[in-house]
């Protein structure tokens, strides 16, 4: 295993395991952030991406879509402020959906 960091406060620990028949990813967020020596700033959302070992390319995909959608920082912010997974989904709905804003809760 091994991770890929972001300085902007992004970690993506990732894996391939013979065991998978499709790629997997979870999202942890640290609203207060985790320090770690190799980044600049706080850890806040982190992208475990486990990808099946018949499948090289899976992995690269994955981060490549990640680090495409991170660029929206409305998205970003509003994945960070959620108060729940609902919100979160909710949040990536609204911008495949091409929308400007995202959902929050009053």
């Amino acid at each position: 295993a091994s991770s890929t960091f972001l300085n902007e406060g992004v970690a993506f620990p990732h894996d391939r395991l013979a065991q998978l028949s499709r790629p997997v990813v979870a999202l942890g967020i640290a609203r207060h952030g985790v320090c770690d020596s190799s980044t600049e700033e706080p850890i806040k959302m982190v992208f475990l991406i486990l990808t099946p070992e018949g499948q090289p390319n899976s992995q690269l995909r994955l981060l490549s879509e990640i680090s495409r959608i991170l660029k929206n920082r409305h998205l970003v912010q509003s994945v960070v402020d959620a108060k729940d997974s609902r919100d979160i989904l909710l949040a990536f709905v609204g911008m495949e959906s091409g929308e400007n804003t995202f959902y929050s809760r009053p």
